[in-house]
């Protein structure tokens, strides 16, 4: 989260763990670009699978505001947990995006 707020993002967690920060557009109305991707690992995993693209949507951001550009959209960078774990795969991204992910508890609906 330090990172996030380095970059100038305001990061929040949601209930499902996923750590979301945004970076305002010219157009408030306009629904963000979401990217970036999981902190979590498996093994037999990439020895950078899912850091590497949540390390790379900040440093997007982090340049984009070091040159002063300003992007239409607002930009939200994700970075989603439980994406490679046992039993609920995909929990965060899942969550976010408000659907059944393998029978979830009824509480994250």
């Amino acid at each position: 989260m330090n990172l996030m707020e380095t970059a100038g993002l305001k990061p929040r967690i949601d209930a499902a763990g996923n750590i979301i920060a945004r970076r305002q557009g010219a157009d408030a109305s306009l629904p963000p670009v979401l990217f970036g991707s999981h902190i979590d690992s498996v093994p037999n995993g990439g020895n950078f699978d899912g850091d590497l693209g949540s390390l790379s949507a900040i440093e997007v951001v982090q340049t984009l505001d070091e040159a002063g550009i300003a992007t239409r959209r607002p930009l939200e960078v994700a970075i989603w947990s439980n994406e490679e774990g046992v039993g609920i795969q995909i929990m965060g991204s899942t969550v976010a995006a408000r659907q059944p992910a393998n029978s979830p508890p009824p509480s994250w609906n």
